[in-house]
């Protein structure tokens, strides 16, 4: 790292002093080393000896009880429905985004068919542009209203060939 700020003329080499390092962290500035009273304190002895029992026996307090076999089963469950909840609203985002560009595209063709009779729709937006027609008529005109009634159709290509 230090490297390459001298090769990009970041630092002079002669200005370089590590004080101490942090992976991946660079420190500018001065280095003002703060005294701590901790620092200062000097370590006291005692003659107490501790064992390993002393130390297994508070480790064994401290252990996080074991989750039972039916508590793991419940929390499995619920993180599989949180993830499938959170796929469902991504799915919604999804079509709400797709809805409003496709009411956007709506727009514009109906605006150019009223002033240009022989404009053409796309032929990829033919059955949408139908769809949407047909809900402005009925006055349900809305993503709410989109979402649950719009079912694509699978658009077949040339390429769907190579794979059968």
């Amino acid at each position: 790292m230090l490297e390459g700020l001298i090769a990009n003329n970041f630092v002079d080499r002669k200005n370089i002093e590590i004080k101490s390092f942090y992976e991946n962290t660079i420190l500018s500035g001065e280095y003002k080393e703060e005294e701590s009273p901790e620092s200062n304190i000097v370590e006291e002895f005692t003659d107490n000896n501790t064992t390993d029992t002393d130390n297994d026996k508070s480790s064994k307090k401290e252990v996080k009880k074991e989750l039972s076999k039916e508590e793991i089963e419940k929390k499995v469950e619920l993180q599989n429905s949180i993830s499938e909840l959170k796929k469902k609203r991504e799915r919604m985002e999804e079509n709400k985004r797709m809805y409003e560009v496709d009411i956007d595209l709506y727009n514009k063709f109906k605006k150019i068919k009223e002033t240009n009779s022989n404009f053409n729709i796309p032929e990829m937006f033919i059955e949408k542009y139908d769809f949407f027609e047909e809900l402005e008529k009925e006055k349900k005109l809305c993503w709410e209203n989109y979402y649950e009634l719009y079912k694509p159709k699978n658009i077949s290509t040339g390429y769907d060939k190579l794979f059968n």
